[in-house]
């Protein structure tokens, strides 16, 4: 009787270390699991943050070349003035009869 107790008992340890292991097996599937969905997330990260980065750099690119576009125009637009202005006074130092007198020449 002593030994079938033994017997039993050795059995039911037996199921017992066997549904740990188990448990243990698919709590390790669940965690690896969680790791690489994890690393899926981060890999997402870095290209958003890659993806972010150039767009921001592209950005700030084009602001430059508007920038310089601008001040470009800004010195051509002065210079067209002070042409005008120059030439304004240049016509205003010539008397009227004497600009007759050069088309008449």
């Amino acid at each position: 009787a002593a030994v079938g107790e033994a017997v039993q008992r050795s059995a039911a340890e037996l199921a017992e270390a066997r549904e740990m292991v188990s448990v243990a097996q698919t709590e390790r599937l669940a965690a690896e699991a969680a790791r690489e969905a994890a690393e899926a997330a981060s890999r997402d990260v870095a290209e958003t943050r890659r993806v972010f980065e150039a767009e921001r750099l592209e950005a700030a690119r084009e602001r430059r070349e508007m920038a310089q576009r601008r001040t470009e125009l800004d010195r051509a637009s002065e210079a067209m003035r002070a042409m005008k202005l120059q030439l304004t006074r240049h016509a205003a130092s010539y008397p009227a009869g004497a600009e007759a007198g050069l088309a008449a020449g």
